[in-house]
Protein backbone atom coordinates (compact mmCIF):
# COMPACT_ATOMS: atom_id res chain seq x y z
CA UNK A 1 0.00 0.00 0.00
CA UNK A 2 1.51 3.47 -0.78
CA UNK A 3 3.04 5.52 2.37
CA UNK A 4 1.88 8.57 1.78
CA UNK A 5 -0.21 8.71 4.90
CA UNK A 6 2.13 7.07 6.72
CA UNK A 7 3.85 9.46 8.64
CA UNK A 8 4.67 10.32 12.47
CA UNK A 9 1.35 11.99 13.05
CA UNK A 10 -0.53 8.69 12.85
CA UNK A 11 2.06 6.92 15.05
CA UNK A 12 1.75 9.27 17.61
CA UNK A 13 -2.03 9.04 17.23
CA UNK A 14 -1.77 5.25 17.58
CA UNK A 15 0.68 5.35 20.53
CA UNK A 16 -1.92 7.60 22.11
CA UNK A 17 -4.41 5.23 21.88
CA UNK A 18 -2.46 2.42 23.26
CA UNK A 19 -4.86 2.05 26.52
CA UNK A 20 -8.25 3.05 24.52
CA UNK A 21 -8.63 -0.35 23.45
CA UNK A 22 -7.34 -3.21 26.00
CA UNK A 23 -9.44 -6.01 24.76
CA UNK A 24 -7.49 -5.32 21.36
CA UNK A 25 -3.97 -5.18 23.15
CA UNK A 26 -4.57 -8.38 24.38
CA UNK A 27 -5.50 -10.06 20.90
CA UNK A 28 -2.81 -8.46 19.18
CA UNK A 29 -0.43 -9.74 21.98
CA UNK A 30 -2.34 -13.32 22.08
CA UNK A 31 -1.41 -13.13 17.88
CA UNK A 32 1.83 -12.33 18.09
CA UNK A 33 2.52 -14.81 20.40
CA UNK A 34 1.30 -17.36 17.66
CA UNK A 35 3.30 -15.75 14.86
CA UNK A 36 6.46 -15.95 16.81
CA UNK A 37 5.76 -19.76 16.72
CA UNK A 38 4.59 -20.18 13.21
CA UNK A 39 5.62 -17.36 11.35
CA UNK A 40 4.39 -17.96 7.80
CA UNK A 41 1.00 -18.74 8.46
CA UNK A 42 -0.77 -15.67 6.51
CA UNK A 43 -3.98 -16.05 8.22
CA UNK A 44 -2.30 -14.81 11.49
CA UNK A 45 -0.81 -11.66 10.11
CA UNK A 46 -4.42 -11.33 8.63
CA UNK A 47 -6.49 -11.28 11.78
CA UNK A 48 -3.39 -8.83 13.55
CA UNK A 49 -3.65 -6.73 10.87
CA UNK A 50 -7.22 -5.75 11.15
CA UNK A 51 -7.41 -5.70 14.87
CA UNK A 52 -4.33 -3.10 14.52
CA UNK A 53 -6.94 -1.18 11.71
CA UNK A 54 -9.49 -1.42 14.50
CA UNK A 55 -6.71 -0.20 17.40
CA UNK A 56 -5.82 2.69 15.13
CA UNK A 57 -2.41 1.76 14.27
CA UNK A 58 -2.57 2.18 10.46
CA UNK A 59 1.53 1.85 10.05
CA UNK A 60 1.62 -1.92 11.76
CA UNK A 61 -1.70 -3.03 10.08
CA UNK A 62 -0.65 -2.10 6.63
CA UNK A 63 2.66 -3.68 7.65
CA UNK A 64 1.06 -7.23 8.28
CA UNK A 65 -1.17 -6.55 5.64
CA UNK A 66 2.27 -6.45 2.98
CA UNK A 67 3.50 -9.64 4.91
CA UNK A 68 -0.15 -11.54 3.78
CA UNK A 69 0.76 -10.67 0.32
CA UNK A 70 4.08 -11.82 0.43
CA UNK A 71 3.08 -15.49 1.86
CA UNK A 72 0.03 -15.46 -0.28
CA UNK A 73 0.34 -13.35 -3.47
CA UNK A 74 -3.33 -14.51 -4.25
CA UNK A 75 -4.94 -14.13 -1.08
CA UNK A 76 -8.64 -14.02 -1.87
CA UNK A 77 -9.44 -11.29 0.70
CA UNK A 78 -6.51 -9.01 1.06
CA UNK A 79 -8.16 -5.67 -1.20
CA UNK A 80 -11.23 -5.94 0.98
CA UNK A 81 -8.83 -5.56 4.09
CA UNK A 82 -6.40 -3.24 2.89
CA UNK A 83 -8.83 -0.75 0.99
CA UNK A 84 -10.76 -0.32 4.57
CA UNK A 85 -7.53 0.11 6.02
CA UNK A 86 -7.07 2.82 3.33
CA UNK A 87 -10.41 4.52 3.70
CA UNK A 88 -10.36 4.56 7.45
CA UNK A 89 -7.22 5.85 7.15
CA UNK A 90 -8.24 8.64 4.55
CA UNK A 91 -6.81 7.55 1.79
CA UNK A 92 -9.52 7.97 0.12
CA UNK A 93 -8.36 7.23 -3.59
CA UNK A 94 -6.23 3.92 -2.42
CA UNK A 95 -9.24 2.54 -1.04
CA UNK A 96 -11.55 3.80 -4.43
CA UNK A 97 -9.08 1.82 -6.35
CA UNK A 98 -8.37 -1.69 -3.79
CA UNK A 99 -12.03 -1.85 -3.18
CA UNK A 100 -13.06 -1.75 -6.96
CA UNK A 101 -10.42 -4.15 -7.57
CA UNK A 102 -12.27 -6.38 -4.75
CA UNK A 103 -15.27 -6.01 -5.89
CA UNK A 104 -14.58 -7.11 -9.33
CA UNK A 105 -15.02 -10.64 -8.17
CA UNK A 106 -16.96 -9.79 -4.94
CA UNK A 107 -19.91 -8.46 -6.54
CA UNK A 108 -22.13 -8.88 -3.71
CA UNK A 109 -20.09 -7.79 -0.77
CA UNK A 110 -22.50 -4.95 0.61
CA UNK A 111 -19.88 -3.62 3.03
CA UNK A 112 -17.53 -2.38 1.14
CA UNK A 113 -19.70 -0.87 -1.38
CA UNK A 114 -20.59 0.52 1.91
CA UNK A 115 -16.78 1.80 2.05
CA UNK A 116 -16.17 2.49 -0.74
CA UNK A 117 -19.26 4.76 -0.79
CA UNK A 118 -17.58 7.10 1.78
CA UNK A 119 -14.46 6.95 -0.08
CA UNK A 120 -16.24 8.17 -3.57
CA UNK A 121 -18.17 11.20 -1.56
CA UNK A 122 -14.34 12.46 0.11
CA UNK A 123 -13.15 12.61 -3.53
CA UNK A 124 -16.34 15.02 -4.69
CA UNK A 125 -18.00 12.09 -6.59
CA UNK A 126 -21.58 12.07 -4.88
CA UNK A 127 -23.09 9.65 -7.77
CA UNK A 128 -20.68 7.15 -7.98
CA UNK A 129 -21.23 7.19 -4.06
CA UNK A 130 -25.00 6.57 -4.43
CA UNK A 131 -24.85 3.78 -6.66
CA UNK A 132 -22.59 2.45 -4.49
CA UNK A 133 -24.96 3.02 -1.07
CA UNK A 134 -27.48 1.54 -3.13
CA UNK A 135 -25.77 -1.20 -4.11
CA UNK A 136 -25.29 -1.70 -0.23
CA UNK A 137 -28.92 -1.90 0.73
CA UNK A 138 -29.34 -4.20 -2.36
CA UNK A 139 -27.15 -6.74 -1.27
CA UNK A 140 -27.43 -6.66 2.78
CA UNK A 141 -30.31 -8.89 4.27
CA UNK A 142 -31.06 -6.71 7.17
CA UNK A 143 -30.10 -2.71 5.47
CA UNK A 144 -29.97 -0.26 8.52
CA UNK A 145 -31.32 3.35 8.39
CA UNK A 146 -28.46 4.74 8.15
CA UNK A 147 -27.91 2.93 5.02
CA UNK A 148 -31.06 4.86 3.72
CA UNK A 149 -30.22 8.26 5.12
CA UNK A 150 -26.71 7.95 3.32
CA UNK A 151 -28.19 6.88 -0.08
CA UNK A 152 -30.60 9.96 0.15
CA UNK A 153 -27.81 12.95 1.15
CA UNK A 154 -25.67 11.28 -2.13
CA UNK A 155 -28.58 11.47 -4.24
CA UNK A 156 -29.59 15.04 -3.57
CA UNK A 157 -26.07 16.05 -3.57
CA UNK A 158 -26.30 14.43 -7.14
CA UNK A 159 -29.02 16.04 -8.49
CA UNK A 160 -30.42 15.86 -11.90
CA UNK A 161 -32.24 11.96 -11.97
CA UNK A 162 -31.03 11.17 -8.41
CA UNK A 163 -32.21 14.57 -6.86
CA UNK A 164 -35.94 13.16 -7.98
CA UNK A 165 -35.08 9.84 -6.94
CA UNK A 166 -34.15 11.15 -3.33
CA UNK A 167 -37.78 11.33 -2.07
CA UNK A 168 -38.43 7.55 -2.93
CA UNK A 169 -35.59 6.39 -1.07
CA UNK A 170 -36.79 8.58 1.86
CA UNK A 171 -40.92 7.03 0.89
CA UNK A 172 -38.83 2.53 0.65
CA UNK A 173 -36.54 3.09 3.81
CA UNK A 174 -40.23 4.41 6.03
CA UNK A 175 -41.45 1.99 4.71
CA UNK A 176 -38.91 -0.80 6.21
CA UNK A 177 -38.87 1.27 9.40
CA UNK A 178 -42.11 3.50 9.77
CA UNK A 179 -41.33 6.93 12.03
CA UNK A 180 -37.46 6.66 11.85
CA UNK A 181 -36.79 9.71 13.02
CA UNK A 182 -33.33 10.34 10.99
CA UNK A 183 -35.62 9.57 7.62
CA UNK A 184 -38.64 11.50 8.34
CA UNK A 185 -36.36 14.56 9.18
CA UNK A 186 -35.02 14.20 5.58
CA UNK A 187 -38.40 13.85 4.00
CA UNK A 188 -39.74 16.97 5.74
CA UNK A 189 -36.47 18.75 4.34
CA UNK A 190 -36.48 17.24 0.73
CA UNK A 191 -40.36 18.40 0.91
CA UNK A 192 -39.07 21.99 1.70
CA UNK A 193 -36.74 22.03 -0.53
CA UNK A 194 -38.84 21.08 -3.48
CA UNK A 195 -41.47 22.95 -2.07
CA UNK A 196 -44.25 20.97 -1.30
CA UNK A 197 -45.75 22.03 2.12
CA UNK A 198 -48.48 19.67 1.46
CA UNK A 199 -46.19 16.53 1.99
CA UNK A 200 -43.72 18.52 4.61
CA UNK A 201 -47.17 18.81 6.77
CA UNK A 202 -47.85 15.00 6.54
CA UNK A 203 -44.66 14.25 7.24
CA UNK A 204 -44.53 16.49 10.71
CA UNK A 205 -48.17 14.68 11.72
CA UNK A 206 -46.28 11.62 12.03
CA UNK A 207 -44.34 13.08 14.74
CA UNK A 208 -44.85 13.31 18.34
CA UNK A 209 -45.23 16.42 20.71
CA UNK A 210 -41.78 16.03 22.26
CA UNK A 211 -39.98 16.11 18.76
CA UNK A 212 -41.50 19.23 17.74
CA UNK A 213 -39.64 21.06 20.44
CA UNK A 214 -36.72 19.70 19.48
CA UNK A 215 -34.56 22.78 17.49
CA UNK A 216 -34.14 21.35 14.13
CA UNK A 217 -37.95 20.41 14.13
CA UNK A 218 -38.68 23.93 15.29
CA UNK A 219 -36.61 24.91 12.35
CA UNK A 220 -38.82 23.18 10.29
CA UNK A 221 -42.08 23.94 11.59
CA UNK A 222 -40.75 27.92 10.95
CA UNK A 223 -39.86 26.77 7.17
CA UNK A 224 -43.20 25.16 6.81
CA UNK A 225 -44.78 28.34 8.12
CA UNK A 226 -42.75 30.41 6.12
CA UNK A 227 -43.31 28.58 2.65
CA UNK A 228 -47.17 28.81 4.04
CA UNK A 229 -46.55 32.53 4.21
CA UNK A 230 -47.58 32.62 7.43
CA UNK A 231 -43.79 35.00 8.11
CA UNK A 232 -45.34 36.26 11.80
CA UNK A 233 -45.34 32.60 12.95
CA UNK A 234 -42.08 31.64 10.51
CA UNK A 235 -40.05 34.38 12.33
CA UNK A 236 -41.56 33.53 16.15
CA UNK A 237 -39.96 30.36 15.22
CA UNK A 238 -36.61 31.27 14.17
CA UNK A 239 -36.21 33.94 16.81
CA UNK A 240 -36.56 30.96 19.42
CA UNK A 241 -33.83 29.20 17.49
CA UNK A 242 -31.37 32.65 18.10
CA UNK A 243 -27.82 32.04 19.89
CA UNK A 244 -27.71 33.18 23.55
CA UNK A 245 -24.78 35.21 24.33
CA UNK A 246 -22.42 31.92 24.92
CA UNK A 247 -22.83 31.62 21.27
CA UNK A 248 -24.77 28.35 21.44
CA UNK A 249 -28.05 28.01 21.23
CA UNK A 250 -30.00 26.21 24.10
CA UNK A 251 -30.74 22.52 23.02
CA UNK A 252 -29.14 20.36 20.34
CA UNK A 253 -30.19 16.93 19.31
CA UNK A 254 -27.53 14.69 17.51
CA UNK A 255 -25.41 17.08 14.94
CA UNK A 256 -28.10 19.26 14.52
CA UNK A 257 -26.60 22.85 15.20
CA UNK A 258 -28.64 26.21 14.59
CA UNK A 259 -25.70 28.45 12.39
CA UNK A 260 -26.00 31.88 14.10
CA UNK A 261 -25.65 34.10 10.96
CA UNK A 262 -28.48 32.03 9.11
CA UNK A 263 -30.92 31.97 12.12
CA UNK A 264 -30.45 35.71 12.31
CA UNK A 265 -31.07 36.05 8.46
CA UNK A 266 -33.96 34.50 8.34
CA UNK A 267 -35.33 36.52 11.37
CA UNK A 268 -35.02 39.69 9.65
CA UNK A 269 -35.84 38.46 5.80
CA UNK A 270 -37.96 35.56 6.30
CA UNK A 271 -40.03 34.77 2.77
CA UNK A 272 -40.59 31.80 0.76
CA UNK A 273 -37.45 32.06 -0.94
CA UNK A 274 -34.91 32.42 1.87
CA UNK A 275 -36.35 30.10 3.76
CA UNK A 276 -36.54 27.49 0.73
CA UNK A 277 -32.90 28.33 0.23
CA UNK A 278 -31.81 27.49 3.99
CA UNK A 279 -33.14 24.14 3.97
CA UNK A 280 -31.35 23.54 0.14
CA UNK A 281 -28.28 25.08 2.27
CA UNK A 282 -29.11 22.93 5.33
CA UNK A 283 -29.56 19.73 3.15
CA UNK A 284 -26.30 20.33 0.85
CA UNK A 285 -24.24 20.48 4.73
CA UNK A 286 -25.07 17.03 5.26
CA UNK A 287 -23.35 14.18 5.63
CA UNK A 288 -23.59 10.79 4.60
Amino acid sequence: MKSKWFGLIFGLLASSMLSGHPDLVVQIDEITRQILLTPSRAELYLKRGDLYRRHNDWVSASRDFEKVRELEPDQAQIDWFQGRLAVDAGDWAEGDQLLSRFLQSNETHNSAYHTRAWARWQLGKPRAAAQDYAAAISFSERPSPALYRSLVITQFASGGDLLAQSAATVAAGLQRFPGEISLLGLGVDLALAEPDADRAAGYMNDLSAGFMRLPQWIFRQAVLACLQRDIEVAVAGFVSLMPTASGQVSKHSGNWTSRPELITKLSIEANPQTCREAVIQTLKGQQP
